[in-house]
C-alpha cells in the first residue's frame, strides 16, 4: 500500500505540474496568480458571512458557531468530490492491471482514498479558515485553539470523505444498471447544480434565518446531528466531546473503508454488466471520414460520465437560461428598460447572443477531445484519414451537440420578449457562431496543449490548459462582444440596433472563418505530428 500511495501522490504532483505549464515558468506564474486571486476572493466572501454568524459567540449557543462551520465544511467536502470519488475509485484505467497483481483490494482502495482525502481536506479548509480568523479577531490568537481547529478540520474531512466514498459506491452500483450511465449522471449533476444556484440565490435569506433562529437550529443539531454538537463544544475546549467526535469520525471512516475493500472486486464486475445492444445494420454502413469521427465522438461523449458532466453541463444551463428568461420576462424587461431608458428591446438581442457566448465558454466539448484519445491516438494516426478530416469530425460533433440548443434558446427568448424578427434571427445566428467559435478554438488550444498521460478521463476535462484557456478566452470574448454592442447602440441610437447587430454578426462570422482556417490548415498538420 505504501508503494501505491507513493505512485498516486507522484502522479498527482506530476499532473499539477503539467497543469501549471510544465517548464514554462511564466505560464505557471500566471496560473498561480489567477488561482490565488480566486482563492482570496472566496475567502473574503466567506469571512464576511462568518463575521455575521459570529453573533453566536456572544450567546449561550457559542458552540453553534463551530458546529455550523463543521456542517458547512462537511457539506462542501461531499459536494466537491462525490463524482470524482466515483470516477477515481471505479473508472481509473489501471484498476484491472492492479487487480491482476497480488495486491489486496484494501491497498488499492486506500491509495485512491488518500488522494481524494487531500481534496476533501482542501474544501474543508476553505470553510474553516475564515471561521477561525473571525474567532481569533474577536478573542485573540491561541496556539491551543489553532491546534484544535486543525485537528477538527482533519476529522471533519475524514467524516466527509467516508460519506463521499459511500455515495460514490452507491452511485457506481446505481449506474451499473443503466446503459447510458453518463446521461444519468449528467441529469443528477444538473439537479445538484440547480439546487446549488437556488441556495446561492437565497444565501442572504439563509444567513438571516441562521442568525435569527439560533435556538431552533441548536436544538435540531443536538437531536439529529449530535457529532457536530460535540464538534462545536470541542472547539471551545471540551476535550471529552473532542474525543467522542474523533472516535465517531474514525469509526465511520474505518467502517466505510472496510465495506469498500470487501466489495471492490464485486463493484468492478458490476460496472461491466451493462447489457450490450444488438448490432444493427446501420453500424455496417459506409460513412465518410468526418462522419465516422463524429459518430465516434458522439459515443464517447454520451458514454463517459466525466466528459458529459464536465463539458456538457453548459447545455443544461443554456436551456435553463431560456426557461428562466421566459418565466422572469416581466422583471427582466423592467430592469433593462430602466437601464437603457426605452431602448431595452433593441439591446436585448445583443445581450442574448453575448450571454450565449458565456454559456458556450461553459460548454467546451471540443477542448479536451484530442487529449481524450490518450494512448489510442495511434488508431486514428494509422488510418487513411488526414488530420484535417479528424478535426472536422470532432468540430462537427461539437456543433451538432451545441448549435441546436443555442439557436432554439435564443429564438424562444427573442419572440418571448417581442424583439423584431430581424434582430431575433441575427441574435440566433450570433449565438450559433459563438458556439462554433468555441468548438474551433477549443480544438486549436488542445493541439497546442495536449495531454495524453491521464489516468482518468476527468483529468483532461478538469486539469487541462486547453479547457481553461478555451473557457476564459470565450468568456472574455463574450464580454467584449456585449460591450461593443452596447457602445454601438449608444453611438448610433437604439433605433439602429439591427444594423449594429448585423455588423457584430458579420465580425463574428469573419473571426469564425479565420479560426476554422487555422484549425484546418495548421491544425491538420499539427495533429499528424502528435
Amino acid at each position: 500500500m505504501r508503494i501505491l500511495i507513493g505512485i498516486r501522490l507522484k502522479s498527482m504532483f506530476f499532473q499539477i505540474k503539467k497543469s501549471f505549464g510544465g517548464k514554462k515558468k511564466g505560464m505557471a506564474a500566471l496560473i498561480v496568480l489567477l488561482l490565488g486571486f480566486i482563492f482570496c476572493a472566496i475567502e473574503a466572501s466567506l469571512f464576511g458571512s462568518w463575521y455575521m454568524m459570529s453573533v453566536y459567540l456572544e450567546t449561550d449557543f457559542s458552540w453553534l458557531y463551530f458546529a455550523l462551520a463543521g456542517l458547512i465544511a462537511f457539506a462542501f467536502g461531499i459536494i466537491g468530490t462525490v463524482f470524482m470519488t466515483q470516477n477515481q475509485m471505479y473508472q481509473a484505467k489501471d484498476n484491472e492491471l492492479l487487480l491482476a497483481m497480488p495486491l489486496k483490494p484494501s491497498a488499492i482502495i486506500g491509495s485512491r482514498i488518500l488522494v481524494l482525502y487531500l481534496l476533501t481536506f482542501f474544501f474543508a479548509v476553505l470553510i474553516m479558515i475564515p471561521a477561525a480568523l473571525v474567532y481569533f479577531l474577536k478573542f485573540g490568537f491561541s496556539g491551543e485553539k489553532a491546534a484544535v481547529f486543525f485537528l477538527v478540520t482533519v476529522l471533519v474531512s475524514m467524516l466527509a470523505q467516508a460519506v463521499t466514498c459511500l455515495l460514490g459506491w452507491l452511485l457506481h452500483f446505481l449506474l451499473a444498471g443503466f446503459r447510458h450511465k453518463a446521461v444519468v449522471a449528467a441529469v443528477f449533476m444538473a439537479a445538484v447544480m440547480i439546487l446549488y444556484f437556488v441556495a446561492v440565490n437565497k444565501i442572504e435569506e439563509l444567513m438571516l434565518l441562521l442568525v435569527t433562529n439560533g435556538g431552533k437550529i441548536a436544538s435540531a443539531i443536538q437531536t439529529f446531528a449530535w457529532p457536530f454538537y460535540a464538534l462545536g463544544n470541542a472547539c471551545l475546549g471540551d476535550w471529552t466531546k473532542f474525543l467522542l467526535f474523533a472516535v465517531i469520525s474514525l469509526a465511520v471512516f474505518g467502517t466505510v473503508l472496510f465495506i469498500l475493500s470487501m466489495t471492490f472486486v464485486k463493484a468492478m464486475l458490476a460496472g461491466g454488466k451493462t447489457k450490450q445492444s444488438v448490432k444493427r445494420k446501420r453500424d455496417e454502413k459506409v460513412r465518410f471520414a468526418e462522419g465516422a469521427v463524429c459518430r465516434k465522438e458522439s459515443k464517447r461523449f454520451f458514454s463517459s460520465t466525466a466528459y458529459l458532466v464536465n463539458m456538457g453541463m453548459g447545455l443544461f444551463m443554456t436551456l435553463a437560461f431560456a426557461v428562466g428568461g421566459v418565466v422572469m420576462r416581466e422583471r427582466i424587461t423592467e430592469l433593462v428598460q430602466e437601464m437603457f431608458s426605452g431602448g431595452g428591446n433593441r439591446i436585448l438581442p445583443v445581450l442574448f447572443s453575448g450571454i450565449m457566448g458565456i454559456l458556450a465558454a461553459m460548454t467546451p466539448i471540443s477542448a479536451p477531445s484530442v487529449s481524450l484519445e490518450g494512448k489510442q491516438l495511434w488508431i486514428l494516426r494509422s488510418m487513411p484519414i488526414r488530420g484535417a478530416q479528424v478535426l472536422k469530425g470532432k468540430l462537427r460533433f461539437h456543433c451538432i451537440a451545441t448549435v441546436p440548443v443555442a439557436a432554439v434558446s435564443v429564438l424562444t427568448l427573442g419572440f418571448a420578449y417581442g424583439c423584431g424578427i430581424a434582430e431575433t434571427i441575427l441574435s440566433a445566428v450570433s449565438a450559433v457562431l459563438m458556439f462554433t467559435l468555441c468548438g474551433s478554438l477549443g480544438l486549436v488550444l488542445n493541439l497546442c496543449f495536449p495531454r495524453f498521460d491521464w489516468m482518468n478521463e476527468a483529468t483532461p476535462c478538469k486539469q487541462s490548459l486547453s479547457v481553461m484557456f478555451a473557457m476564459f478566452g470565450m468568456f472574455l470574448f463574450s464580454i467584449v462582444y456585449i460591450m461593443l454592442g452596447f457602445a454601438g447602440n449608444k453611438a448610433l441610437g437604439f433605433e439602429n440596433g439591427v444594423w449594429v447587430l448585423l455588423l457584430m454578426t458579420l465580425l463574428l462570422a469573419g473571426i469564425n472563418v479565420l479560426s476554422y482556417l487555422l484549425l484546418i490548415k495548421w491544425g491538420g498538420k499539427k495533429f499528424e505530428r502528435l
